[in-house]
């Protein structure tokens, strides 16, 4: 049977005096609602909590019974362990020490008969006289062979009138200031080598105080460079002639100034980066920034922009040559620039001790002009005609 809200017990339509006395309206009305339904979501949600709670408290006591029953095991198996070996140690105890196993003996050998034979008789005591003490040991010599007759004549000399010595050989004429021996270390010294048949750019050989540039088949530079690095501000003189103009400048403290045939240079180094100037009436701006193990210079000069790349062991440029030449010696670098052409560039120890400025402006002057002869263009920085 089924209990509505009134028969319910506590409820005040169960207890009339309770309803009587329950005050106001609202609260009578309170007290009269029926006793409120949980929606079905919240249901569902406390069902799955309370599910999976009891869950976890099962999992939790397999657990622990789990645990409980290992240590009970170990518990167990290390008694018995200990026991056996305890009670094994006991009867070992109780058995006492065991006999020593002693090998088995081997039979007796049959005894071995010797035969003694008899003592000889006393000799009668030599009448000899006893030997004297041995002293030191004298190596013996080998006898030495016979000769023959024949040969014994040969090699003794003759008996008579000594033979008159021998006249010396005549001595060469001594010249002035060279002794005997002078002339003779002249006279068997191996003959000069004969040049080989090189190309002309394998041939540059590193002078102190000159740069020299060539490439196959075009006419080739050589400058004198004079260092001036311990008088005044300057530091060095460069004289001689690109393309058949002659080139004279002097390098100093900030400022590169001189002539290219009958045109002025005036080129202002400022700083360590940027050089600015005129030469013959044109713009030069030069630009030099640090790179990995070297230096790399862009900029403008007359009729051409420039381009020139030194690192350690490589020197490059554009326009002339846009490959790499490899390092050689100090201040040597050669190799095959554009077209297979073979370059060499000796840069004397004037020119290495500049600074970086003032050595890639130098450089990139003198590299960077086309030959108007073999390129078959108009000259452009050095004007004169071949």
């Amino acid at each position: 049977m089924k209990l509505t809200p009134a028969d319910r017990p506590g409820r005040p339509e169960h207890n009339p005096p309770r309803l009587k006395d329950a005050g106001p309206d609202a609260q009578r009305a309170l007290l009269n609602a029926p006793p409120p339904v949980m929606p079905p979501h919240l249901e569902a949600c406390v069902r799955m909590r309370v599910e999976s709670g009891m869950r976890t408290r099962r999992f939790t006591l397999n657990l622990t019974r789990l645990a409980l029953a290992a240590s009970v095991m170990l518990l167990t198996g290390g008694a018995l362990a200990y026991g056996v070996v305890t009670v094994q140690g006991f009867r070992l105890r109780a058995e006492g020490p065991r006999p020593h196993l002693a090998p088995r003996p081997r039979a007796p050998a049959p005894p071995h008969v010797v035969e003694i034979e008899p003592a000889p008789a006393p000799t009668p005591a030599a009448t000899e006289p006893p030997a004297a003490p041995e002293g030191p040991r004298v190596p013996r010599r080998r006898p030495r062979a016979e000769v023959p007759a024949g040969r014994l004549a040969l090699l003794t000399p003759p008996v008579g009138p000594a033979a008159p010595a021998p006249a010396p050989a005549p001595s060469p004429v001594k010249a002035p200031g060279l002794s005997f021996g002078e002339l003779l270390m002249q006279s068997e010294a191996p003959p000069p080598l004969e040049p080989r048949n090189e190309p002309e750019a394998t041939r540059l050989v590193p002078k102190p105080g000159r740069l020299l540039v060539n490439w196959a088949g075009r006419r080739g530079v050589s400058l004198d460079v004079l260092d001036l690095s311990g008088q005044g501000d300057g530091l060095a003189r460069i004289v001689g002639h690109v393309n058949r103009t002659r080139l004279a400048v002097e390098i100093r403290r900030g400022l590169i100034v001189g002539k290219i045939g009958d045109e002025p240079v005036n080129i202002w180094l400022k700083g360590e980066e940027r050089a600015d100037g005129s030469i013959a009436g044109h713009t030069v701006s030069i630009n030099v920034a640090p790179v990995k193990n070297g230096y790399l210079l862009r900029g403008t000069l007359p009729g051409h922009t420039a381009r020139l790349e030194e690192r350690k062991g490589l020197l490059r440029w554009y326009p002339g040559c846009e490959r790499p030449l490899v390092a050689t010696a100090a201040g040597v670098y050669q190799g095959t620039c554009t077209e297979g052409r073979t370059a060499s560039v000796v840069v004397p120890p004037a020119i290495r001790q500049l600074p970086p400025l003032a050595r890639l402006v130098m450089l990139a002057l003198v590299l960077t002009e086309r030959d108007p002869v073999f390129d078959e263009k108009d000259p452009q920085l050095f004007n004169a005609r071949p």
